[in-house]
């Protein structure tokens, strides 16, 4: 069996493909879009350093639940500048995220320690210099993923993807699982203290950011649940030459089932938006009232004239 028989895909396994890759793009891209219009109108949403990191993260979610849908669509079987330029904007939006979780980390936590000070140490100024530079980085680290080609052999098959590429992302989920570890610690040490070292003032508060560690907290299991799988499975790699039919079909229908099922989490994280945070629950309302109400205006004025 020649090299190649990795990425032999049927028709019927394209047209499967196909519809999976639309339903989970479709959804994933109205959902985080509509999330971002959320952030981006309501004041009281898009003032919190936490949620314009959700804001970044929802636009992760829109390139991963557009990207599979023109890669399936343009698929040819073979390696080339448009499946490398897919490929590196995935890679791009999935070590975005990560990062953005690990910053979501950092945020929670020094909110969950220094309530007072949270304000003065986590500025927008801040987060958005940081993200700045790490849609920078993530994007030129992914460019190299595309441009390092060589007779149409991708960087996955050489030495430094193979090496440098899984220890980076474990010392990511490392420093995330860490970080998240210590604020559940931290929260639930603190969560006892609030009511006696906070006069009733800070209440409401209090409880905004109980809600926001709490959805961080399921944005993250959602995501490791989903990007872990994946990165097994490509640690793992294509079977070893001469392997039987049958074991390649295997590796074949485990990157399609994982890769669907990480693309799936662009729209579950909208899901723990909706049902962990009142304030997301309020804007997602509103923001469905004034659109029905928008389009009722508009119908009603064309239907008129």
């Amino acid at each position: 069996m020649n090299s190649t028989s990795d990425v032999a895909i049927t028709d019927g396994e394209q047209i499967v493909m196909k519809w999976i890759s639309v339903f989970l793009g479709l959804i994933g891209a109205i959902s985080n879009t509509y999330t971002i219009v959320c952030i981006a109108r309501y004041r009281y949403l898009r003032s919190k350093v936490t949620n314009i990191l959700i804001g970044n993260l929802c636009m992760c979610g829109v390139l991963l639940a557009v990207t599979p849908v023109i890669s399936v669509f343009n698929w040819s079987g073979k390696a080339n500048i448009s499946s490398g330029f897919i490929a590196s904007v995935i890679v791009a939006a999935l070590y975005m995220s990560l990062l953005i979780i690990l910053l979501i980390g950092v945020d929670r936590m020094i909110a969950v320690a220094d309530p007072i000070g949270y304000k003065i140490r986590m500025t927008q100024k801040k987060t958005g210099l940081a993200l700045v530079i790490m849609w920078i980085s993530c994007m030129a680290f992914s460019m190299g993923f595309m441009m390092s080609t060589t007779n149409q052999t991708f960087l996955r098959n050489t030495t430094i993807y193979k090496v440098s590429l899984p220890l980076f992302t474990a010392v990511i989920v490392f420093a995330v699982i860490a970080i998240y570890v210590g604020i559940l610690i931290e929260f639930t040490r603190r969560q006892k203290r609030a009511k006696l070292q906070f006069s009733g003032q800070f209440f409401p508060a209090i409880r905004r950011s109980r809600y926001l560690t709490k959805m961080t907290l399921f944005i993250l299991i959602i995501f490791l649940a989903t990007w872990l799988p994946t990165m097994i499975v490509t640690v793992r790699g294509p079977p070893a030459e001469g392997s039987s039919e049958a074991t390649f079909e295997t590796h074949r229908w485990a990157s399609h089932i994982t890769n669907a099922i990480l693309h799936a989490s662009a729209f579950t994280n909208c899901l723990v938006y909706a049902f962990t945070n009142p304030e997301y629950r309020k804007a997602y309302r509103d923001l469905l009232r004034c659109t029905r109400g928008c389009l009722w205006h508009y119908y009603a004025r064309r239907n008129g004239a």
